[in-house]
């Protein structure tokens, strides 16, 4: 709350490249979700798929989203200048984070996908324990933005320049 009526327009701007991040999420989600299908569908087929070019185009695909994700992890970086605006940061990667983790495990849905959904639910426990701890972070900011403007305003009346001209 602090981070959105302390810096509003960062803080939509922010909002707005979590969604980019968010949906970059997803879609290297989808990329591995797509790779385990195919080498699945490759050993019923007797022709198969090339594993070394299915790799490779997994890796390109793979490399190509993780290029824009760190254009926009350095942009939300440059973004986030305060603590409540980094807090909102953390809080938004989290979530998509979850958000993307929890997609695939709902499409995750052979056998030979139980190590992954295993892992997957691993990294779901840790990201809601990381959102419940950002969201604490900014609640412990929203206290004290309700603070800080009262400490404010007694220096700056005590500190006022003195106008009165002097007499030569």
């Amino acid at each position: 709350i602090k981070a959105a009526v302390g810096s509003p327009i960062k803080f939509i701007k922010i909002k707005n490249n979590l969604k980019k991040w968010a949906k970059f999420k997803l879609d290297v989600a989808s990329v591995e979700m797509d790779a385990i299908r195919k080498k699945e569908a490759s050993k019923e087929d007797p022709k198969g798929i090339d594993k070394e070019k299915l790799e490779t185009a997994v890796k390109a695909k793979k490399d190509a989203i993780h290029g824009k994700m760190d254009d926009i992890n350095d942009r939300l970086n440059d973004l986030a200048v305060n603590d409540s605006l980094k807090a909102v940061v953390r809080l938004g990667k989290h979530k998509a984070s979850l958000e993307a983790n929890t997609k695939v495990l709902k499409i995750a849905e052979s056998e030979e996908n139980d190590a992954l959904k295993l892992k997957l639910e691993d990294q779901i426990e840790s990201d809601k324990e990381a959102i419940t701890n950002a969201e604490d972070q900014l609640k412990t900011y929203a206290k004290k933005a309700k603070t800080e403007p009262e400490a404010k305003t007694e220096p700056n009346t005590k500190a006022e320049p003195n106008t009165k001209a002097e007499p030569n």
